[in-house]
């Protein structure tokens, strides 16, 4: 099972999940660990194929572990992420915040609320309760920076989001530096299209809106090309990418035809997230910063 390589990932995943699903006796627990493989696999490319398998992973977590055992809030926590990326964010809310009361009621480890609070910051922003969404992240924050970690990315997205919702706070000083934290944080490590996104995105309108030299669109252009692999460059994280990198050849090199090449691609990205969704906020932004020029 590789995560870079979905479809050999599927393809090996679905034969073992048709035999387990008939397998006598049954063999609830391999089918649930190979259930959360496959609908991470499908996170990109079946957003909703992922959400079925995810509740049938906390359904049988919920059986075998009961509904308050911190695998089961494990499963809740995938199932919270996987509704986000289908755009339900109201379930993901909900599912999220009973991950996070499971763990934080279930668990002696303090440390270990870093992975659910960070998917519910995320949600919040994604819902544009933004002073939610940063009081989570830096909450977040604080539980990795007491018990630091050799993965760095996690920590680096972590910023990138609190920055995203403290620009829309109109703290642009500190959106700045989580950015610059980010950064620091990633290296020259390689990072995925939906990381390489959000970074691109905050940085990009932070630095567009204080009138920074085009020299720094420069450097944001080099992070977007910063990709994990080919096969994580799919999906809507990708196409706000996308919208992202045109918004910087415009910003490089000013004229109608950049201008057009953005609107096209931004309106295809529209359609992708909900009104409310803080990403369709961005593009808002970057509207109004070429109307004005």
């Amino acid at each position: 099972y590789n995560l870079d390589k979905p479809e050999q990932a599927r393809a090996l995943l679905e034969p073992i999940l048709v035999k387990l699903r008939h397998a006598k006796p049954p063999q609830e627990a391999y089918y649930a660990a190979f259930a959360g493989m496959l609908a991470h696999s499908f996170e990109d490319s079946d957003p909703l194929r992922a959400i079925a398998l995810s509740r049938e992973k906390v359904q049988i977590y919920e059986r075998q572990y009961g509904p308050n055992d911190t695998n089961t809030a494990i499963a809740l926590n995938s199932l919270a992420r996987n509704l986000m990326g289908a755009a339900q964010y109201d379930e993901a809310k909900a599912i999220a915040e009973r991950g996070l009361e499971i763990y934080r009621t279930q668990a002696d480890d303090p440390a270990g609320a870093f992975g659910y609070l960070r998917t519910l910051g995320e949600i919040e922003l994604r819902r544009s309760e933004f002073a939610h969404a940063e009081s989570l992240l830096t909450e977040a924050i604080a539980l990795r920076e007491q018990k630091p970690s050799e993965n760095n990315s996690s920590l680096a997205y972590v910023h990138t989001l609190r920055g995203s919702a403290r620009h829309r706070l109109r703290r642009d000083d500190e959106a700045r530096a989580d950015f610059d934290r980010a950064d620091a944080l990633v290296g020259n490590t390689e990072i995925s299209a939906l990381s390489a996104a959000e970074l691109g995105s905050g940085r990009l309108l932070v630095d567009l809106l204080a009138e920074e030299a085009p020299s720094n669109c420069a450097r944001i252009d080099t992070i977007l090309q910063r990709l994990h692999s080919s096969a994580h460059a799919q999906g809507n994280a990708a196409q706000f990418t996308a919208v992202l990198a045109a918004a910087c050849a415009w910003r490089l090199n000013p004229s109608q035809t950049g201008a057009q090449n953005y609107r096209e691609k931004a309106k295809r990205v529209r359609s992708l997230f909900p009104r409310q969704d803080y990403r369709i906020g961005f593009l808002d932004e970057f509207d109004r910063l070429m109307s004005s020029r």
